[in-house]
């Protein structure tokens, strides 16, 4: 009886730990210095700070405010396993390219997590500011996940990009 006990209490364990945030990581999580990050829920590995796994194309050394563009983040990996991701713009707005993504103003995250051999990318569409500000930098976090529907063994890659304004 205590062996089915302890069964049921693992079980259930299991499913609320692995359907935290089924929806997706909280808005706001991909600043790293931020108090509840996505390396706060997926915490048993260190995170990858500034990785050089993940880059942005789309936008040049600067941005035309007003103007849109279309930018691609990729994730390289060693292996196969899914991805997943959050980005935050300080300025502007991002609109979600494609099924796997979702957008919230000046945010984006995907909905379901992307498998691809090696090399995992999203497509976004990226409205600046209209009027000039500074520079926009955008924050993004990605769960190099392993699949197992926990938030334990994960890897949090984050990045900031900063481009300044014409």
């Amino acid at each position: 009886m205590r062996a089915l006990i302890g069964l049921i209490f693992v079980a259930a364990f299991n499913v609320s730990t692995a359907h935290a945030n089924p929806d997706g990581a909280p808005w706001g999580a991909a600043d790293p210095n931020a108090a509840m990050n996505c390396a706060s829920c997926h915490y048993d590995q260190e995170p990858v700070l500034n990785s050089a796994a993940i880059t942005l194309a789309g936008i040049s050394d600067q941005y035309t405010p007003g103007s849109v563009y279309i930018i691609a983040i990729s994730f390289s990996r060693m292996d196969t396993g899914p991805s997943g991701l959050l980005v935050t713009a300080t300025g502007g707005e991002l609109y979600a390219g494609g099924g796997f993504l979702v957008a919230n103003g000046n945010e984006i995250r995907s909905i379901r997590q992307k498998k691809a051999e090696g090399e995992t990318k999203w497509h976004m569409r990226w409205q600046a500011p209209d009027v000039s500000e500074d520079k926009v930098t955008f924050y993004i976090a990605v769960n190099e996940s392993n699949d197992d529907q926990s938030p334990f063994g994960d890897v949090i890659h984050f990045k900031a990009v900063t481009i300044p304004s014409e």
